[in-house]
């Protein structure tokens, strides 16, 4: 542990010594450095962050090929973790970066992580013909180790498919370039089995020949001494003198041969043992291997369900949000164990500020987008006491454009969040909505009688652009309602509306979400959200919930 202490505390001292001196080249080593020893202590989420880093000093430095090395590591460290699309993304950049540099070795690496992804998301067709591209450049420079690497794994995939022939063949190849005397002995090996074959079909034929010719010298005997009386006894007598000495010829030449294939027969089950052992010593290798993944994948669960803490810390609830919000409901439920979906209030003055936000992704990255969000609108609300709707999401705007260095170049990640804010007077019940692509839905009092069947819902429609950088930027737009008591607000994310299931296994649409709001808005908010849940769950049946789901309802 003190080794590794003190190793991690040098390369924080050397990348310290880099900045200082401004040399961005070993300013981006170290960074990458410093990612890499946090990848072998399985803290994936830290050595990403250090990656990042160094990935983006790398493209400053426009150093192609440190840019296709941190890209190939961030591509690794997603595979660890089962994200398999982020994995292929950064992948495949490597991989157009290494042909560009005529890097050979890097090709062969990149190919062979591009085929472990698509094996382990069980599509073996592109498994192996990533593995066969891998395999041939491995010839073209003569990278015996790429070779037996790539070897193996192409058994491993055949084997999956079945396909033994091919399992075999390359299993064979492995072992030719592991061992080349070894591969000839077990070639001899198979070709002696062949020959065993042979030989005793051959000694069948000997058998069934010398039933054969004893039967007609018996024959012919008696032929002889019906006719010869005198002569048939001596002729007899040689005769089975040559048949004596036949078979004895015979069966001295068949021990002979049984002898020298017991000898072969022992040198193939020597042979055969081996094999067995190699083939077990590779299953040990496996099993391993099978428990560092648990462990790694145990490691970051338990970081994430920390995280998860973490987030839930910063949403309000209990108590806290009773005396923010009133008679309310939320309906919360992540995809993953943390959500990129957030929502948030606070009281500045005599406004009641309330919003439900869908950040970019969900899970890790997703929660982390939400952090953000909470952390800016902490800043631009409580601190700064900006309380008109529209000027929020435009502040907010820019300060995730300003973190996140968003340039909106060309194959630029274009992070960023879908919102839903209002600002509520509660002296005066003004409503002030802004919103980014996803509306406000409000049921009027002077709608809800119980005997109307046609309650009115009215949809405020938000501006068409994000949260973020987008490609035609507009100041968001500051709608102005007034309310009355009893009005109901509802803020949705996309999720609930998303959502894939029913006997047709189609989206739950916004019509029926809508409708689903009108048909229960006499109820009280517990009892709304306890329908909502169920109507989802009922809806999603089977199958996997795709995205985040956040719905806030709120009563005046």
């Amino acid at each position: 542990m003190n080794n590794k202490n003190q190793s991690i505390e040098y390369l924080l001292k050397a990348l310290k010594i880099a900045k200082e001196i401004g040399d961005k080249e070993m300013e981006a080593n170290y960074l990458h450095n410093i990612g890499a020893f946090y990848y072998s202590e399985n803290q994936p989420d830290t050595a990403i962050y250090y990656f990042n880093l160094a990935l983006k000093i790398q493209k400053k430095l426009e150093n192609k090929r440190g840019i296709s090395e941190v890209l190939s590591g961030l591509g690794t460290i997603y595979i660890d973790t089962k994200k398999f699309p982020q994995a292929l993304s950064y992948l495949q950049q490597s991989l157009e970066i290494c042909k560009e540099l005529n890097d050979k070795t890097g090709i062969i690496f990149t190919l062979i992580n591009i085929g472990q992804i698509y094996f382990q998301q069980t599509d073996y067709s592109l498994s192996i013909e990533y593995y066969l591209q891998s395999l041939s450049i491995a010839k073209e420079i003569g990278s015996i180790d790429s070779e037996q690497s790539t070897c193996l794994l192409l058994a491993e995939v055949y084997s999956k498919i079945n396909d033994y022939k091919n399992a075999f063949l390359y299993q064979q190849l492995y072992a030719q370039l592991k061992d080349t005397l070894f591969n000839n002995e077990s070639q001899k090996a198979l070709a002696e089995m062949g020959t065993k074959y042979e030989t005793e079909k051959k000694e069948k034929q000997i058998e069934i020949q010398d039933l054969k010719i004893t039967q007609q010298v018996m024959e012919l005997n008696k032929k002889q001494i019906v006719i010869y009386a005198v002569l048939g006894g001596l002729i007899l007598v040689l005769s089975l003198v040559v048949v004596i000495f036949r078979s004895y010829r015979l069966k001295k030449k068949a021990h002979e041969v049984i002898t020298i294939k017991n000898e072969e027969l022992g040198q193939a089950n020597e042979e055969i043992s081996a094999q067995r052992d190699e083939i077990e010593a590779q299953r040990d290798i496996l099993s391993e291997k099978n428990t560092l993944l648990f462990e790694q994948k145990k490691g970051i669960t338990d970081s994430i369900n920390y995280a998860k803490r973490i987030q839930q810390a910063v949403l309000p609830s209990g108590n806290y949000a009773n005396n923010i919000l009133g008679d309310h409901f939320i309906l919360f439920k992540p995809k993953d164990i943390v959500s990129g979906d957030f929502y948030w209030g606070t009281r500045v003055n005599e406004w009641l500020i309330v919003t439900v936000a869908d950040c970019t992704g969900h899970g890790v990255p997703g929660a982390f987008m939400s952090m953000l969000g909470v952390s800016f609108l902490n800043e631009i609300i409580r601190k700064k006491e900006i309380t008109k709707a529209s000027e929020i999401l435009d502040n907010l705007r820019e300060s995730l454009i300003e973190a996140l260095q968003q340039k909106g170049q060309t194959g630029e990640q274009k992070d960023g969040m879908d919102i839903v804010l209002c600002a509520i007077n509660i002296t005066s019940n003004e409503l002030q909505f802004s919103g980014a692509n996803n509306p406000l839905y409000i049921i009027r009092n002077s709608n809800l009688k119980p005997l109307d069947k046609k309650n009115i819902l009215e949809e405020i429609l938000p501006d068409k652009q994000p949260v973020g950088i987008y490609q035609n930027m507009k100041p968001f737009t500051n709608h102005v309602v007034p309310l009355n008591k009893g009005d109901c607000i509802y803020f949705c994310s996309d999720g609930y509306k998303d959502q894939f299931g029913g006997t047709k296994n189609k989206k739950f649409m916004a019509k029926q979400l809508k409708q689903l709001l009108t048909d229960n808005c006499l109820l009280t908010m517990k009892e709304q959200k306890e329908v909502l849940d169920t109507t989802f769950e009922n809806w999603k049946g089977k199958h996997e919930q795709i995205d985040d789901v956040t719905i806030l309802g709120l009563k005046i």
